[in-house]
């Protein structure tokens, strides 16, 4: 998610007029209470016309937002919502009209768990900690590293574990979901050794086995600049 703090409504307008995108109403009053974390299958862009809020990514950092602050939040990405018991007003923008019934998926406390499993997948690489990677990779992983090395889970383990100063973007994005399956996404930030920082990101699908979702792939290529 990106929060602008320096966008007019009409600037806002003008952007999205004649894109094809659309206007869309505010899906149901969540004005004090409790929303969850969530995604939608849509990109979304917003301006607070009144009042304020509070976007919160799947990994704690929050996004708080006045009136005339605009958020973006790309398609799938895993947030949760706080308002205020004022509660607030907002235009939001979509590139397609999405049906109320469809316009929200809601993560199970299990889909949380995964998606907090994958937020701390650095700390875990940084230290080296063999049983948590055995528990969450699937016997038949294939991962496809930024060299272009193409190893399973055997050789996985087998490169051994590097300390390289990672860290997480805090953020997770569902690319696709399925009963049997989640394709996500995140960004892993690799601190520089006589250099600037890298960004990473990592695509992993868990697919459902007899012990639950395990990661069956695992690709990896470098962020734009």
């Amino acid at each position: 998610m990106k929060v602008y703090q320096n966008m007019t409504r009409e600037l806002m307008e003008r952007w999205f007029s004649g894109t094809g995108w659309v206007l869309s109403p505010e899906h149901g009053d969540f004005t004090g209470k409790p929303v969850g974390f969530h995604y939608h299958d849509v990109e979304e862009w917003l301006q607070v016309t009144k009042g304020n809020v509070t976007f919160v990514s799947a990994g704690g950092m929050k996004y708080p937002l006045d009136v005339g602050d605009v958020l973006q939040i790309p398609r799938g990405e895993v947030h949760d919502v706080e308002v205020g018991p004022d509660g607030v007003d907002y235009q939001m923008w979509v590139p397609v009209a999405v049906p109320e019934e469809k316009w929200e998926t809601k993560l199970t406390d299990e889909g949380m768990d995964l998606i907090r499993t994958n937020l701390a997948v650095p700390e875990h690489e940084d230290g080296g900690d063999a049983p948590f990677f055995d528990a969450m990779l699937s016997d038949r992983l294939t991962f496809y590293g930024v060299d272009g090395t193409v190893l399973d889970k055997k050789g996985f383990f087998g490169r051994g574990f590097v300390r390289r100063g990672r860290s997480t973007s805090g953020s997770v994005r569902v690319l696709n979901r399925t009963p049997g399956s989640l394709l996500l996404s995140t960004v892993v930030t690799v601190a520089g050794v006589g250099g600037p920082p890298q960004s990473f990101t990592n695509v992993r699908l868990f697919v459902l086995e007899e012990s639950g979702l395990k990661c069956r792939v695992w690709a990896n290529y470098p962020e734009p600049g």
